[in-house]
Order: structure tokens, then sequence, then C-alpha cells
């Protein structure tokens, strides 16, 4: 008798020794701690920076940890950015500190668009001594890279056959937009290189059939062929010259003859002449209109420019107003033209 009572308290003890062992292995504390993943101290093999470019947030609020450990993943996106212009292999840059400035912002303004769709929170921890949120956030270096790669080779195709239209073309002008726009997308694609070689260092993208520096300079033979006959609707010998030096300064050439591609007709309405504080002051306004010259005056495109001039003598008003318009037109004219091709 005494020898069962003696079993059963023994089984007792042992029951409730073992309840409190399990209890203290089950301590959330306890657990959380013997949890603790290995990202939290950047030793994660799960999470590998050759495949994942990774941001950590650490806040006593869940939210402001996942915000931080997102800008830090866009951070993490900069640093690379900086390492490779540091390479000096920047697909659209030449060494300067202008070029690298202009590819950071072009990069950053990529990430936010289109990189940013990427990112992911791939897991949240809180240290239960402090209470802090550990936050990791991801993107997938693989798959974004990938994507980025395959939009490389739609613009590749884009600007074959923006050139294949190009070459086909007869309208000067428009030939040269056509071109441009092939050269628009040399950029985009520069910026996605490097978006692609920062995300997969390795990867090789296949180079361009073409060369963006050949296609500016055909370019650049096709304005200088361009023929145009300036012409000014009223009387005014120096405006005319003024617009023809505009024209030539554009880099076009002028022509009188018969065939011109284009005829720039011009007029410039003048407004009331004003005299204050011992000067004299003038606005008006440039009216541009750009003619075929092959096809009975059809009007390729339009512009107003305000001309606002001062003089100290109401008579030098005349040459301050052509020396207006020459200038506006060494500066805007070119552009102009071109964007008429552009709309």
């Amino acid at each position: 008798m005494h020898k069962t009572i003696l079993r059963w308290l023994l089984l007792c003890g042992s029951a409730l020794f073992a309840a409190g062992c399990t209890k203290d292995a089950i301590d959330p504390k306890m657990q959380a701690l013997l949890n603790k993943p290995a990202w939290v101290l950047g030793e994660s093999t799960k999470y590998q920076e050759n495949l994942y470019l990774m941001g950590h947030g650490v806040s006593a609020d869940l939210e402001k940890a996942k915000q931080q450990s997102l800008d830090d993943l866009a951070g993490a996106y900069g640093v690379q950015l900086q390492m490779y212009l540091n390479t000096g292999s920047a697909a659209a840059g030449t060494g300067s500190v202008t070029d690298a400035n202009t590819m950071a912002a072009a990069q950053k303004e990529l990430y936010n668009e289109r990189i940013r769709n990427h990112q992911q929170i791939a897991e949240t921890w809180q240290d239960p001594h402090s209470d802090a949120y550990h936050v990791l956030s991801i993107i997938d270096r693989v798959k974004a890279g990938k994507e980025l790669a395959g939009e490389i080779y739609q613009i590749d195709q884009k600007i074959q056959r923006a050139l294949e239209k190009s070459g086909q073309e007869t309208d000067p002008l428009q030939r040269i937009a056509i071109a441009n726009l092939a050269t628009g997308n040399f950029q985009q694609r520069n910026l996605l290189h490097t978006a692609v070689k920062i995300l997969l260092p390795t990867t090789v993208v296949a180079a361009s059939d073409w060369s963006e520096e050949k296609i500016r300079a055909q370019i650049s033979r096709w304005l200088s062929d361009v023929k145009i006959m300036p012409v000014l609707n009223q009387n005014n010998p120096r405006l005319l010259e003024a617009l023809t030096a505009g024209v030539s300064k554009a880099g076009f050439i002028v022509d009188y003859g018969a065939g011109p591609d284009y005829i720039l007709r011009a007029s410039f309405a003048q407004g009331q002449i004003k005299w204050k504080d011992g000067v004299y002051s003038l606005d008006g306004n440039l009216r541009l209109e750009l003619l075929d010259g092959r096809s009975k005056g059809q009007v390729r495109g339009e512009a107003q420019w305000p001309i606002e001039v001062t003089a100290a003598e109401r008579d030098q008003l005349p040459e301050a107003v052509a020396k207006a318009v020459r200038s506006a037109n060494e500066k805007k004219l070119k552009s102009t033209i071109m964007g008429f091709e552009a709309d």
C-alpha cells in the first residue's frame, strides 16, 4: 500500500515537473528569441545579395518600420547605382559630374515608376525585449532584371522600325522627325540597360545593332540639306534680313530658287510705342507659318513669339526689333520647326 502511494506521488511530481518545463519551453519571449531570423543580423542564407536587393527597418511602430524598410531598399538601389557609375561603365554617361547626376536623377525616376512595383515586405520580427519591430523588404533581382531586359528587346524593335520608316520617307522634315524618335528610344534603352546591370551585374545585354551617334550625325546632314525660303508679309527689309539670318543660323539652307522644300512666312504685329522714365519700349508679336514648298502652300505648322524691346531713342526701335527677331530665330527656330513635325 505504501509503495503504491509512493509510486503515485512520484508520478504526479514527474508530471508537474514536466508541465513546468513545457511551459518554460513555449514561453513567447523565449520562443521569439529562439526564432530570431538570421536576416536581422544580416547573415541570412535565404536572402542572398546576388538574388535580392534588401531594405531593413526598425521601429516601435510596425507601419513606420515597414516604411523605413522600403526607404532603405530604395537607398540600396542608389548605392548600387553609385557603384556602377564609379566603374565608368555607365551606358549613357561620359564620366563627368553632370552626366553622373543626370543618370542618377533618371534612375531615381525609373525606380519610382517601375522598379518599385517589384518591392515587397518579405518578413517581420518583433524583439521580445524591446518590442521593436524589424522589417525586411526585398526586390527579386532576377524577376525585375528580366522584365527590364525584355523591354530593351522591344525598344530595339521600335528603333529598327523607326529607322526603316525614316529611310523610306521622302519629306525631309518628316524623315528627320522619325529618326529623332529613334534617338529618343536610345535614351530609354540606355536607362534600362543601366538598371539591368545594377540588378543583374553578370547579365550580358545584347548590344544594339545601331549607333546613336551615327543616327544623330545623319540627322545633322539631313538638316543641313533642308531648303527654306523666308518671306515676310510686309515691307520691312530689316525684319526680312533678321528672318533670313535666323534660318541660316538654325542650320537650314536659305533658298530663294524655284524649288525650296518649305516656305517660312512671317509677319510682325507691332504694338503701341510707349515712353517712360526716358526709355522707349515696344511690344509686338512675331507670327510664323511653315508652308510646304512642293504642295501649293500646305501649312505644316504655326507659332507665335512675343517680341519686347527698349531703346533710348525712338528711331532705334526698328533696329532693336530686328535684333530681337534675329535672336529669337537663332535660339528657337530649329526646335519650333521640328516641333511642327513631332505634333
